[in-house]
């Protein structure tokens, strides 16, 4: 089976796969804006790397370009595989 980037377009594993990965991440945040940790722990939002962190003792606050980058690549991998996967499965 020859696999075509075209194909990403019109599919639907792919939109509901970045769709799923995008929920996961607004979860997260979510939980980190609404439900913060008592105790001067430090809390994290993203998924499944951390895009930004803060809290602790010195109250710091850190953006993490690189789990942003890591969380769009796995994102954009799992879309593509599981579109590759329906499109096997249906030939």
């Amino acid at each position: 089976m020859k696999f075509e980037l075209s194909r990403l377009r019109r599919s639907m594993a792919f939109r509901m796969t970045l769709l799923l990965c995008a929920a996961l991440n607004l979860g997260s945040w979510v939980r980190y804006r609404y439900f913060p940790p008592c105790c001067d722990q430090q809390s994290s939002f993203g998924f499944p790397f951390p895009v930004h962190i803060s809290g602790g003792i010195a109250a710091t606050s850190d953006y993490y370009l690189l789990g942003l980058l890591l969380d769009i690549t796995i994102a954009l991998t799992l879309a593509v595989l599981a579109t590759w996967i329906v499109e096997h499965w249906r030939s």
